[in-house]
């Protein structure tokens, strides 16, 4: 594993650059200089959109490494800059890949516009159940939408439980 790598092989672009397309995760003993390289993260991403976690502020801003980290991980979203997080394409892409996505936008990203069948129905709470706030009863109605979306896995329904 790069944890153990001695120095010279962590900061070695070539070796580093071979290992992120095994295992994204190698990111994180990178050397710093190679966790600003642009190619060394964007093979990364490629591999596993978490990668983005252990990039520089700097790259968590470019729009392109974004794009390819939530296509690959949707829940990468969350490792992305303020404003890419409010970014139509950004957001809408990241949703496709993992609905719960959604939940890293930037909170002024009109959501409802997009997702109108997420919005809180006035008649279904009754002031005694209505929820705390507006983040509770999105992730309320965002588990709903996972429920009826379920994913078909070897030709069968997912159980209706989430684990």
């Amino acid at each position: 594993a790069l944890k153990y790598a001695s120095v010279e092989l962590i900061g070695d672009r070539e070796f580093v650059l071979a290992a992120v397309q095994q295992d994204s995760r190698v990111l994180k003993f990178a050397a710093v200089e190679l966790r600003c390289d642009r190619n060394v993260v964007l093979a990364a991403v490629h591999q596993n959109g978490h990668a983005l976690e252990y990039a520089t502020e700097e790259l968590r801003g470019d729009r392109e490494l974004i794009l390819a980290a939530v296509k690959s991980n949707g829940k990468a979203l969350m490792w992305a800059s303020d404003e890419l997080r409010g970014d139509r394409e950004v957001v809408l892409l990241a949703k496709e890949h993992n609905p719960i996505a959604i939940e890293y936008a930037s909170d002024e990203f009109p959501w409802r516009q997009y997702w109108p069948e997420l919005a809180p129905d006035p008649k279904r709470y009754s002031n005694r159940k209505a929820p705390k706030s507006a983040e509770h009863a999105l992730s309320q109605l965002l588990l709903e939408y996972i429920k009826k979306t379920r994913r078909i896995r070897n030709g069968r329904q997912a159980p209706d439980r989430l684990p």
